[in-house]
């Protein structure tokens, strides 16, 4: 990857958890990509307290409480990190429940909206097919890394 010669794109996007977890489980990904790019201040990363949630429940049934801790850390430290609180989430909650049938993504939804991000970034193809998809840019791993990043994805299944 040449991230020297690429300038930030001042992008703003919304990484759903599975692009953490991903990223952790496969270390050569597109959600990989996205993260590197981030830590090189390539675009805006926004995270939600329920992101962060997911992340690190996720890792302490997957592997231990270090581990969990560490994807924490990891999150938090990303340059430039925007976290969208829960009350700018529950503010707008009765505005897109009805275009999000499954209520677990809802909150990933409205920080999305709360934080005016220009993508979101996701592993969930279910949700990416919810009817909020038509006021959501959408994005897979692979489409924000070619598209976005403008550099060539990894061939992964489902963009991952």
């Amino acid at each position: 990857m040449s991230w020297g010669r690429m300038k930030s794109t001042g992008a703003k996007a919304f990484l759903d958890s599975g692009i953490f977890i991903t990223a952790r489980v496969f270390r050569a990904s597109n959600s990989m990509i996205c993260l590197s790019a981030a830590d090189k201040q390539i675009f805006i990363p926004v995270v939600s307290y329920k992101t962060l949630g997911e992340v690190v429940e996720w890792t302490k049934r997957h592997y231990d409480k270090d581990t969990s801790g560490y994807m924490r850390y990891r999150i938090l430290i990303l340059p430039g990190l925007e976290m969208v609180p829960r009350r700018r989430i529950i503010s707008l909650l009765g505005r897109y429940e009805p275009l999000v049938t499954d209520k677990a993504d809802l909150p990933h939804v409205c920080a999305y909206f709360a934080s005016n991000s220009d993508y979101f970034v996701t592993t969930n193809r279910k949700l990416t097919q919810m009817e909020v998809r038509e006021k959501v840019n959408f994005k897979s791993p692979r489409e924000f890394v070619e598209d976005v990043l403008g550099v060539e994805g990894l061939d992964t299944p489902n963009g991952v």
